[in-house]
């Protein structure tokens, strides 16, 4: 018998556990199903946004009601929007990144129960990932042509944006979700968040993204409300009796012109 017969049986055991681990995997995720989001079908290349830097805030979030006719509340999977203003070197008019260059830098996901009220409840999970930070692409001339200086262009919809939208997704093992949950996301940059840089980076150009009208699924209790940490009492509507603690915002459609932060959830059965 030669050795490449002999080889045969053993590709083949290997074909079929792979083929099984692909299966299993397949089971595990068959019962997942969007429970929440305020994301659009298709992201477009950049929405209106709130940077953390610029507005002294540590951690920005929304509480969302879950679907009522999807019950999945097991093992979720939390999918957020940032977009990023930092180009890789200089700056508006001069704004240089590199085709598909990035950065890195840690990202908190927080999971807290809604209290009476949709009021802000237990921390029922955290989560810390380096996240893979893409560039806003270059200035291009078009956009300045256009009377949008520093704005990259985007040839398959002819439009121009300063920022660049990319969405990341956290996995929850093992956490099973309530009907209301806050979801928060926090950093870190120069001068705020639990443990600020002191010094300056591209994290300061980093903006959670905002998505305005009521969810595909789900629902926002709290209207046009955010939950917000931060130092600056505009973030809480001009008022400063919740400066530097993760409360409701208030209600000024004015400042943040009915828009929420991008959340999609999904979670099984």
């Amino acid at each position: 018998m030669s050795a490449a017969t002999c080889l045969r049986p053993a590709k083949l055991v290997a074909a079929v556990v792979l083929a099984g681990l692909a299966l299993a995997s397949m089971a595990a995720t068959a019962g997942a199903m969007t429970v929440y989001s305020n994301l659009p079908k298709k992201l477009p290349g950049n929405v209106p946004s709130e940077g953390f830097e610029a507005t002294s805030t540590s951690q920005l979030g929304n509480v969302v009601e879950l679907s009522k006719s999807r019950r999945g509340r097991h093992n979720p999977r939390v999918t957020f929007t940032l977009s990023d203003w930092a180009c890789q070197t200089g700056g508006e008019s001069t704004c240089v990144s590199a085709k598909k260059s990035t950065y890195s830098w840690p990202v908190t996901i927080n999971l807290y129960s809604a209290g009476p009220g949709h009021t802000l409840g237990a921390l029922l999970a955290s989560k810390t990932q380096t996240v893979t930070i893409p560039y806003r692409p270059s200035a291009s001339p078009e956009c300045a042509s256009k009377g949008l200086p520093g704005a990259w262009f985007e040839k398959k919809t002819g439009s121009c944006f300063h920022g660049l939208l990319f969405k990341e997704t956290y996995a929850f093992s093992g956490v099973t979700l309530p009907d209301e949950v806050v979801v928060g996301v926090a950093f870190n940059t120069q001068n705020y968040g639990v443990e600020p840089t002191g010094s300056a980076g591209p994290e300061n150009s980093l903006n959670v993204a905002m998505f305005g009208g009521a969810p595909r699924y789900g629902a926002d209790p709290r209207g046009e409300e955010l939950f917000v940490n931060s130092g600056w009492s505009q973030m809480y509507c001009g008022s400063s009796e919740s400066l530097n603690t993760f409360a409701p915002s208030g209600t000024c459609p004015a400042y943040y012109e009915g828009n929420l932060p991008g959340v999609a959830i999904q979670a099984e059965k």
